[in-house]
């Protein structure tokens, strides 16, 4: 159309009081500046809240300044603010799965130290208390009988040489009861991570349940996102569909997650 900054103004200065009007094309106009492009920018932020889409492809205005104004209507994009909430949302998820699957474990094993010292405590509580009464016996016995006080410390050096052996054997099962209960949590956190990731790859798809795996990649696909994740991989406006590059999540429109 040949449009120069002259010309444009008028435009720029009508969008002020526009209350329908929500795509403007000015691509490939070469004559227009950054003077056009800062007039829209002031314009957009300042007095019009109803254009969402802003053609400039092909135009003379600085990189700088598209990028101004295309960060102003990324703010009224549906499709970005959902999926800057899809986001928000997947970090809040792991956050709180990370946190409790790591105190779970805390809990467990402070739980195990505290059963093994109990554990500790009472096979070392019975041998003083039977060491007590064996020195009080021998004080009483002093006087009897050698034979008899023989006889007595045999049957009492039998019952100390079986007393370890039980212990032992009781201490071995309570140790693989405690041990058995931890390892069962950890499998249900686990699984508790495992659904929830899923859950996070469902993405903005919750409200598209119930259709068909080709239906919803192609509604995907119309979107600009991943097929298999349904993470945003393409800016799409009217005229024109722009590859993202997230970092760790996307490259020149590419997912890295499903590298597709």
């Amino acid at each position: 159309c040949n449009l120069e900054d002259s010309t444009v103004g008028v435009l720029v200065l009508a969008l002020v009081e526009n209350e329908t009007l929500t795509s403007i094309n000015l691509s490939y106009n070469e004559d227009l500046t950054d003077d056009t492009g800062e007039g829209l920018r002031k314009v957009i932020k300042q007095g019009n809240a109803i254009v969402k889409k802003i053609n400039i492809e092909g135009t003379s205005i600085s990189s700088e300044t598209a990028d101004k104004i295309q960060t102003i209507l990324d703010e009224r994009d549906d499709s970005v603010m959902l999926l800057k909430l899809q986001e928000a949302r997947q970090a809040k998820i792991k956050a709180l799965l990370a946190f409790s699957a790591s105190s779970e474990v805390e809990k467990n094993n402070r739980r195990l130290a505290e059963e093994e010292e109990e554990e500790e405590d009472d096979a070392h509580s019975p041998e003083k208390k039977r060491l007590n009464r064996s020195v009080s016996s021998k004080n009483s016995h002093k006087s009897s009988d050698s034979s008899v006080s023989s006889g007595k410390g045999r049957n009492r050096r039998k019952t100390n040489e079986a007393a370890p052996i039980s212990r032992s054997s009781s201490q071995r099962s309570t140790a693989s009861g405690s041990r058995s209960s931890p390892d069962k949590k950890l499998q249900h956190a686990v699984k508790a991570n495992m659904a929830a990731r899923q859950m996070a790859n469902l993405g903005g798809d919750m409200n598209h349940v119930g259709k068909s795996a080709s239906q919803l990649k192609e509604l995907r696909k119309q979107r600009g996102e991943c097929v298999h994740c349904g993470q945003k991989c393409f800016s799409k406006t009217m005229f024109k569909t722009v590859p993202l590059s997230i970092p760790n999540k996307v490259q020149d429109g590419r997912c890295l997650r499903c590298d597709f």
